[in-house]
C-alpha cells in the first residue's frame, strides 16, 4: 500500500508539472550584460540575436522568461562581490539565470540541447521535478534516547555521547537551517517557534507526510534533551527551516538556499537533505524512481546558490542521493569531478550502521567526502515506533538513507563549532570544516564505491581546537624577512 501511495504521489507532482508546463533554467556566460526588458532578453554588449530566433522559432513568446533568483540584480551583483572578497574565489552571476517557460506541445528536451549549444549560453538544464520519500504530550512519552546507538565512540559511532556535557558541544552559539518540503514544529520534542520558519513562500509538501520527513531530520539534530523521546546531537543550535517546494515558486532549492543565507552567520551550517535528491548524469528516474538520484548540485542555479553560501563562510552539507549513482561516470561530464569543479559543499553518502560501507542505493565517488550512519535511526518521525494518536508525539526506529546520513554530519559540524566558540576559537571556514571530517574521522570499508570516513567528533574535537596559524600573505612574508635580515646584520656589524 505505501509503494502504491509513493506512486500515487510521484504522478500526481508529475500531472501537476505538466500542468503548469515545463522550463528550462538558462544560465548566460558570466560577464554578459543581459538583462530582461518587457519580458524579452537585451544586452548591449552579448550578441543575443541567434538566441532570441531561437526561442522564437520553438514558440517562446514575450513574458516566457524571467529571472531565475527572486531578488533583484543589483542584491545579487553586491552579495556576489563580497562573497568572492572573502573567499578569495570566482562565483557564478546568479543575475544571469534565467528561466524559459517552453509552449506546451515543444520539446524542451530538444529546446534545451538547441540553447546549449549557443556561445553565449553556459548551460541550459530542464528544471527537476521532486522525488517521492524513500521507501525504506499525553500520554507519556518513553526514552528512546538508549537506542540511539549512533552516538557511540568509534569505530562504531560517530563519539558524540563522550562529549555529553562538554561546554559547546550541544551547539551552543551555532545556527542551521534545513532546507525540506514541511515539518511539524509543534512536536513535543521540537517545540520551535514559528520564528524559525524562513520566507520562501506559501509551503506545499509535493509528498504529505505531516511532516514525518522533516521532523526525522530536526529530531537528529534539535530534539530536547528532557528526558523522554529522543536527544538531538545539538539541541542548543538556534534550528530555522526553509520550504523547497512553494505555491509561488514550486520546487526551487536554490530559492530557498538564497532566502536561508540571508539568516546565517559564516561557520553556520545549511543542510540540504535526501528529499531534495535530483537524477544526475543523464539519468532519467522514471515513474518516480530513485534510481540514478544524487546530488541537487548537479542543476547549474542550485550548484550556484550553493557555491555563492559557501563563499559566503556558510557549510553547506548535501545528501550524495539515494540513488546509486556513480558520479565519476563519464555522463556526469565532469560536474562531480573535484579536481575540475568543486563547490565546496559536504557530500554525504549512505553507511553501514555496522561495517560503515555503502549501503547498496547509496550514490558514490570521488566526490562524496563522508558518510553517516543511514540505516535503524531512532527519532521523530511516522510513528512506527511510538503513536498515542497526536501526531506532536510520533517516533519511528527505522528512518536512514542519505538524510539520516545528513543530519548526523550536520550535527557533528555544529559541535565542532560551538565546542570552537566554547574555546575561544572562531568557526571553522566550509573547506577546513570539511577536511577536519574527512582527516579525523573512521575510515570506511574497503568498497571500489567511495562514501568517505563516518566522522568521529571525539578526534575532530581533539584536533580542532589546536589555533589556525595565520598564514601571510607572500609579499608580506618576503618584507618581514628582509626586514628581520637587516636587524641582525646591523647587530652584527654593531659587534
Amino acid at each position: 500500500m505505501l509503494l502504491v501511495a509513493l506512486v500515487l504521489c510521484a504522478a500526481a507532482a508529475s500531472a501537476k508539472a505538466q500542468e503548469r508546463g515545463e522550463r528550462i533554467a538558462l544560465k548566460l556566460r558570466d560577464g554578459s550584460d543581459a538583462r530582461l526588458e518587457q519580458g524579452e532578453l537585451v544586452a548591449m554588449r552579448t550578441e543575443l540575436g541567434p538566441l532570441r530566433r531561437i526561442l522564437a522559432e520553438r514558440g517562446v513568446r514575450h513574458g516566457a522568461l524571467a529571472r531565475t533568483f527572486g531578488r533583484s540584480a543589483a542584491a545579487l551583483r553586491s552579495d556576489r562581490i563580497r562573497a568572492e572578497r572573502k573567499s578569495g574565489r570566482k562565483l557564478p552571476e546568479l543575475e544571469l539565470f534565467f528561466n524559459v517557460s517552453v509552449p506546451e506541445g515543444s520539446d524542451a528536451k530538444a529546446l534545451a540541447a538547441a540553447l546549449s549549444a549557443l556561445p553565449e549560453v553556459e548551460s541550459a538544464q530542464l528544471w527537476p521535478t521532486p522525488l517521492p520519500a524513500p521507501v525504506d504530550l499525553a500520554p507519556p512519552t518513553p526514552d528512546f534516547s538508549g537506542a540511539q546507538t549512533y552516538t557511540a565512540a568509534a569505530p562504531a559511532g560517530i563519539g558524540s555521547a563522550a562529549l555529553a556535557g562538554v561546554a559547546g558541544a550541544d551547539g551552543a552559539g551555532t545556527r542551521f537551517v534545513d532546507i525540506e518540503y514541511e515539518w511539524r514544529l509543534d512536536h513535543e520534542d521540537l517545540e520551535l517557534l514559528p520564528i524559525a520558519v524562513i520566507a520562501t513562500g506559501t509551503a506545499q509538501n509535493p509528498f504529505p507526510d505531516d511532516g514525518s520527513h522533516g521532523n526525522a531530520v530536526l529530531g537528529i539534530l534539535s530534539a530536547r534533551a528532557n528526558g523522554y523521546g529522543v536527544t538531538g546531537l545539538v539541541p542548543a543550535a538556534q534550528a530555522r527551516v526553509a520550504a523547497s517546494y512553494t505555491t509561488e515558486n514550486f520546487w526551487d532549492v536554490g530559492h530557498a538556499i538564497m532566502q536561508a543565507l540571508a539568516t546565517l552567520l559564516p561557520g553556520d551550517v545549511m543542510v540540504i537533505p535526501i528529499l531534495q535528491q535530483i537524477c544526475v548524469c543523464g539519468n532519467s528516474c522514471a515513474g518516480g524512481s530513485q534510481s540514478g538520484a544524487g546530488p541537487v548540485e548537479w542543476f547549474a542555479p542550485w550548484r550556484a546558490a550553493i557555491e555563492t553560501a559557501i563563499a559566503s563562510g556558510v557549510i553547506v552539507v548535501e545528501a550524495a542521493g539515494n540513488g546509486a549513482a556513480d558520479l565519476d561516470a563519464t555522463s556526469c561530464g565532469g560536474v562531480f569531478n573535484r579536481a575540475l569543479s568543486d563547490s565546496g559543499a559536504v557530500i554525504v553518502a549512505a553507511g553501514s550502521a555496522l561495517s560503515h560501507a555503502p549501503l547498496s542505493y547509496s550514490s558514490y565517488g570521488s566526490r562524496v567526502d563522508v558518510q553517516g550512519v543511514a540505516e535503524d535511526i531512532t527519532t521523530l518521525g511516522d510513528g512506527s515506533l511510538f503513536d498515542p494518536g497526536d501526531v506532536r508525539q510520533r517516533y519511528q526506529a527505522n528512518f536512514g538513507g542519505s538524510s539520516s546520513a545528513s543530519a548526523m554530519v550536520a550535527g557533528v559540524l555544529l559541535a565542532v563549532q560551538g565546542l570552537r566558540l566554547a574555546n575561544g576559537l572562531p568557526a571553522l571556514d566550509p573547506v577546513a570544516a570539511r577536511d577536519l571530517l574527512v582527516q579525523t574521522g573512521t575510515p570506511q570499508a574497503a568498497d571500489s564505491r567511495q562514501i568517505g570516513p563516518l566522522p568521529d567528533l571525539a578526534q575532530a574535537y581533539a584536533v580542532g581546537l589546536a589555533p589556525a596559524i595565520p598564514v601571510l600573505p607572500a609579499p608580506v612574508a618576503l618584507a618581514l624577512v628582509a626586514l628581520l635580515f637587516a636587524v641582525v646584520a646591523r647587530r652584527a656589524l654593531s659587534r
